[in-house]
């Protein structure tokens, strides 16, 4: 399911899952169909597999869902993961942020986005 949420095919994902395959599930590298397609910039993908289950929470040591969001530079998916309640504090073992990561990537919308959110979190 990986590969098809990365490259955005929908038909592919849905039969998926009618087939039973779990969305939250793992492959090479302890990747998730969401991580996949928040690495692909695959915003509807994200969304259908969101609405069947997976969490945008998901990460491996070294990634989120929300820091492929950020490298694959999509405000879109960064702002569907920040409505679904996205954890914006979560750090990999390398102790790496998202706020941080995006400022390394220079990209100033998602900042923006991130910034105003942090601010409005709940500590």
């Amino acid at each position: 399911m990986g590969a098809a949420a990365e490259r955005g095919d929908l038909d592919t994902i849905r039969d998926l899952i009618k087939e039973g395959v779990n969305p939250k599930g793992t492959g090479m590298h302890a990747m998730t169909p969401l991580m996949r397609a928040a690495k692909g910039a695959q915003l509807e993908a994200c969304r259908l597999l969101i609405r069947n289950g997976s969490d945008v929470n998901e990460h491996n040591d070294s990634g989120s869902v929300l820091m492929w969001a950020i490298d694959s530079e999509s405000k879109d998916i960064v702002e569907l993961l920040i409505e679904n309640r996205v954890d914006l504090d979560w750090e990999s073992v390398a102790g790496e942020g998202a706020l941080r990561f995006a400022k390394e990537k220079k990209a100033t919308d998602i900042i923006d986005i991130l910034t105003r959110e942090h601010g409005n979190s709940p500590r």
